[in-house]
């Protein structure tokens, strides 16, 4: 909850129109409210300028909690970098 608004705007930053995200997961073993929420407002602006955002290594304590709250269904998710190239051809 300390970090998301550095977060947001690091990615938001770099992000151009049409861009494909991947996120790596790996290291992010709990996401308070405020990092769903930057989550999501990156998906958001991915999305608007017609890009692509793709989750990987989501570790599954993380995975619960964005499927029991119904965010899960925004992301697609993969558990390689390979997969998430696929994924976004």
């Amino acid at each position: 909850s300390h970090t998301a608004n550095d977060v947001y705007e690091r990615l938001q930053g770099q992000l151009e129109v049409k861009d494909r995200v991947v996120l790596n997961m790996q290291q992010v073993p709990y996401m308070s409210s405020a990092g769903i929420r930057t989550l999501l407002l990156l998906y958001r602006s991915v999305l608007n300028n017609e890009g692509k955002i793709v989750l990987i290594n989501l570790q599954e304590p993380l995975q619960e909690t964005l499927d029991i709250t119904g965010f899960l269904e925004y992301f697609n998710t993969q558990d390689s970098l390979d997969a998430a190239l696929k994924a976004m051809q």
